[in-house]
């Protein structure tokens, strides 16, 4: 097993680059995650940008499908990802996942995940439909972990509102905070919680 520190060699922090996530939140996906029990599980990704944390996460586990509006850029960081399954997709095109990919065959990709890291659009009412097609990921009787960054940003209100209340709901419930912690202040980033949560769904009937 790679060891995190050779993982993220060069990856820069969320404070110098804010389109990625936070080093801090990357080592403690890494902690969380290290586990046996994580080994064999298939995880996807919701926007991805340049590949920092998709790198981490494929070194978690057996498969990582990651959906992006745009198609790998000459800077797309996991290079050797043999286990990373890259789709260009609009996720907010009014369809489910599973089936707004074209090809009928990729269905058997989205079956069975057991891990999923929301990083796309923040508003509130995308938030909201992304964690709605992630509960419904089947098998829906499943619990399945769900970490959705950017959940403390004062910028981004609309992410901590959206997670609050599918939580309120009894959909889900926080089981973790990760990366920076309440209070954290980089230039014009503020987190008033943070910066991300790792959130366990109720088994649904």
């Amino acid at each position: 097993m790679i060891s995190f520190d050779t993982i993220v060699k060069g990856f820069p922090d969320k404070k110098d680059y804010p389109n990625t996530t936070s080093l801090k939140f990357k080592k403690d996906l890494y902690n969380y995650f290290f586990d046996s029990k994580f080994r064999g599980v298939k995880a996807l990704e919701i926007g991805s940008h340049r590949g920092h944390t998709t790198k981490v996460m494929s070194h978690l586990f057996k498969e990582v499908i990651t959906m992006n509006i745009n198609p790998k850029g000459v800077d797309w960081i996991p290079v050797n990802g043999e286990n990373i399954k890259y789709i260009v997709n609009d996720v907010y095109n009014g369809l489910p996942w599973h089936t707004s990919v074209s090809n009928d065959v990729l269905d058997d990709y989205f079956y069975d995940i057991e891990v999923i890291f929301l990083d796309a659009l923040r508003g509130y009412e995308n938030v909201k439909t992304d964690l709605a097609h992630a509960i419904q990921l089947q098998p829906r009787n499943k619990q399945k972990y769900i970490i959705i960054e950017d959940y403390g940003n004062a910028k981004f209100d609309g992410v901590k509102h959206a997670v609050d209340e599918v939580c309120w709901w009894g959909h889900m419930e926080i089981v973790k905070g990760i990366g920076y912690p309440t209070g954290t202040e980089h230039g014009t980033m503020k987190y008033v919680d943070w910066e991300a949560v790792i959130c366990q769904t109720k088994e649904l009937k």
